[in-house]
């Protein structure tokens, strides 16, 4: 089976500490072409879809929305190096 589109959501809300709240949501969507990778154009879309909302939410009226909004991380989060399997010796772990 081959993937020929997909798209991507993202969507944040921000209170204003004011019985309100602003929120942003984007809807972004691609075709891919033969020899795409679905999974890094889907982490791509993801990104622009996140800086797009906080784009937009970063120029609130309200500056307590303003405050709150974190700038996206531009690279997608990697998964640990190390999968703990609980077969670890003692001495290994790091203490706490």
């Amino acid at each position: 089976m081959r993937i020929t589109d997909i798209a991507a959501e993202f969507e944040k809300r921000v209170s204003d500490d004011n019985y309100g709240s602003e929120a942003s949501h984007v809807r972004l969507a691609a075709a891919l072409e033969s020899g795409d990778d679905p999974h890094l154009c889907l982490q791509q879309l993801m990104l622009e879809a996140r800086s797009r909302v906080h784009m937009d939410l970063s120029a609130s009226v309200s500056g307590v929305v303003r405050r709150r909004v974190e700038l996206p991380k531009t690279e997608p989060e990697r998964p640990p190096a190390h999968f703990p399997t609980g077969e670890e010796d003692d001495e290994e772990r790091l203490p706490f």
